[in-house]
């Protein structure tokens, strides 16, 4: 009798033992699967942060290409318009150098004049 007694502990241990390995190997498989997907989940961020990252790498060469255009437009527009003041300058000082003329020669006509009529006058 005590053999089955040991027999039926044994096998009763058998049991328990059967069911806290296939309750451990659930939850080690609903932890992987947890992992799996959390992994699953990662990876996708990832992937999708890569892809925002690269965009904003297209974006920023994009920026800087046109940052680089404007800033060349921008040295020819001042190179233009140095040019032109230097050109209108010029214009300036040569109208201003007629005016002079213009105004010397008016004065001298004037004088002139004003000696002829007072000849004018003396002679009458």
């Amino acid at each position: 009798e005590m053999g089955a007694k040991y027999e039926k502990m044994a096998l009763k241990n058998q049991e328990e033992l059967k069911a806290w390995h296939e309750s451990q190997i659930t939850e080690i498989q609903v932890q992987v699967t947890q992992n799996t997907e959390a992994l699953q989940g990662a990876r996708t961020e990832v992937n999708e942060l890569r892809r925002q990252i690269q965009t904003l790498e297209i974006e920023l060469e994009s920026q800087r290409n046109l940052k680089g255009s404007l800033e060349a437009t921008l040295r020819d527009t001042e190179m233009r318009y140095n040019m032109e003041i230097e050109s209108l300058n010029t214009i300036v000082m040569q109208l201003e150098s007629e005016l002079t003329k213009l105004r010397n020669n008016i004065q001298h006509q004037t004088q002139e004049y004003e000696a002829l009529l007072n000849i004018k006058m003396k002679q009458e």
